[in-house]
């Protein structure tokens, strides 16, 4: 606790998630909980590409595609943010490949012009896996640095004793 008032702006940035898509770090705090419903998955976000290449930021690389290519895991570099995640895309079509993956540097996967091209638009599904000790689930509420339990318990504090 020492740390966190002495030092409160060093201490929010552990808890900042660099998105593998944009780059942009955003603190835990203003990250909704929006459940997707993808079971084991976890929660996540839906995101619409506005064009056919969706980037992979710099501190992100993908471990893992599926056959059909509908799922990619990607995971941080970063050896400080520990993180996976989990990309599918929802197309509006059942005509296979969706996705090509790319060679260019700084662009994970490139949507087949049939699947991103249509009326409908495609959509992308980006899930955190549920964590033991550091999770984003809706029934937690919004996650906070000083509120959350999940946050609480990742940073070992002394609890106290609970009576019934």
């Amino acid at each position: 606790m020492k740390e966190i008032i002495e030092q409160p702006s060093a201490w929010a940035k552990r808890f900042s998630i660099p998105s593998p898509v944009t780059g942009r770090c955003l603190p835990l705090t203003h990250i909704p909980n929006a459940t997707l419903q993808l079971g084991a998955w976890g929660l996540g976000v839906a995101l619409q590409p506005g064009n056919q290449r969706v980037h992979l930021h710099p501190d992100w690389e993908c471990y893992a595609v599926s056959a059909d290519r509908r799922d990619w895991s990607i995971r941080s570099t970063d050896p400080s943010q520990p993180m996976k995640a989990h990309l599918r895309i929802w197309a509006p079509t059942k005509e296979l490949p969706w996705a090509f993956k790319s060679t260019e540097p700084g662009t994970l996967l490139t949507l087949a012009p049939e699947v991103f091209q249509q009326a409908e638009p495609c959509l992308l599904s980006l899930t955190l896996p549920v964590y033991p000790k550091l999770c984003w689930r809706a029934a937690l509420g919004p996650v906070t640095a000083i509120s959350s339990d999940a946050i609480q318990l990742y940073m070992n504090p002394i609890l106290p004793e609970r009576y019934e």
